[in-house]
């Protein structure tokens, strides 16, 4: 094992985030409102949504997927989804009506980026597709979930991530190739971190205990569901054959 190769193998191994932690009656009760929507909406036809919980107000306009961009997407039906049940998103902004801090979408993603949510109702949970090589995000929940409001800043932060843009093709997450080297899973880990790092950074303003988003939900939320699960897939990565 080479100096690069012993640098890649300490840093997974101080940076796998593989434990667990016991959650409270309280948290609990907060996670599950991360992952539910604030209000029910009707996603037939397009429109703008406004939503507010306590001074955390945020809104978002979707159309229907024209057909340029169906062809577009037409990988992401490995991941699970139809083109029938996905919703282009055109305009994200999000503001804290008591300290005035506001979010639009041009300040975490260009405009080329095509963003979309899958609005149907599923059994079967889904996997949030980001592809920095195809440009495109698509959420496996609307906006209307808190939840996909930071999924969706953690995928912009691989957007705004040079390296990830770079070497997106060379790290790619749904490779085939096993195991991976302790460089690539270095590299994979380092891209979920910065990108969790970005969404902290970017969700910070608007964390308010009567709001959408608490300190303690998002800091349990990253290290224990996020990366957790990053880090778990990344192992697999390194020993599977």
């Amino acid at each position: 094992m080479d100096d690069r190769d012993l640098k890649a193998d300490s840093y997974v191994s101080r940076h796998l985030e593989l434990g667990q932690s016991t959650l409270t009656d309280q948290l609990k009760r907060e996670l599950g409102d991360l992952a539910k929507p604030v209000r029910e909406v009707d996603f037939s036809q397009p429109g703008e949504v406004t939503l507010k919980k306590g001074a955390i107000e945020w809104k978002f306009y979707h159309e229907d997927l024209d057909v340029e961009t169906m062809l577009a997407l037409a990988d992401i039906a490995k991941f699970g989804y139809m083109p029938f049940g996905i919703r282009l998103i055109k305009s994200f902004s999000m503001v804290n009506t008591k300290s005035g801090a506001r979010m639009e979408l041009s300040d975490i993603l260009s405009r080329d980026v095509i963003l979309a949510f899958d609005s149907r109702p599923s059994s079967e949970p889904m996997t949030d597709a980001a592809s920095v090589g195809t440009n495109h995000i698509i959420l496996s929940n609307p906006l209307t979930v808190p939840k996909s409001v930071f999924v969706l800043l953690h995928e912009a932060g691989h957007f705004n991530d040079f390296k990830a843009r770079v070497y997106g093709k060379i790290f790619d997450d749904t490779q085939d190739s096993f195991p991976i080297s302790n460089s690539e899973a270095a590299e994979l880990l380092r891209r979920e971190r910065n990108a969790s790092a970005f969404a902290l950074t970017k969700i910070r303003p608007f964390i308010d205990d009567d709001g959408p988003f608490t300190e303690s939900t998002l800091r349990y939320f990253v290290h224990h569901e996020s990366l957790h699960s990053h880090s778990k897939s990344i192992a697999d990565k390194l020993t599977r054959k």
